[in-house]
């Protein structure tokens, strides 16, 4: 019995899936109106390499998920113009007892 209880109250487990982060934004022009459909690239400042491509929804809403954590540079590009728009953002996690 006594082995069966010892598992009870060992070190708290966290989870087994590794460290992740989202970065999450809207895209909106020069007059605070939403653009939809716009292309939205996460690019890790590391590798300078693109590791998510996506559209905004209707409201000009994107969420990017399972990021690694790390520094990523978000460049939004309506389709309808052309034109890139940079912004930055950082990606942090941090480990939780389940």
């Amino acid at each position: 019995m006594l082995l069966l209880a010892a598992p009870l109250f060992g070190p708290p487990a966290y989870g087994q899936g590794g460290a992740t982060g989202a970065i999450a934004g809207a895209v909106v022009d020069t007059t605070g109106a939403s653009v939809s459909a716009a292309e939205v690239q996460i690019i890790n400042a590391s590798t300078e390499s693109i590791v998510r491509k996506l559209s905004t929804n209707t409201d000009g809403d994107f969420v990017a998920t399972l990021l690694p954590p790390g520094t990523y540079s978000v460049v939004s590009t309506n389709r309808a113009s052309g034109k890139p728009k940079p912004m930055s953002s950082k990606c942090a996690s941090r480990k939780r007892p389940v």
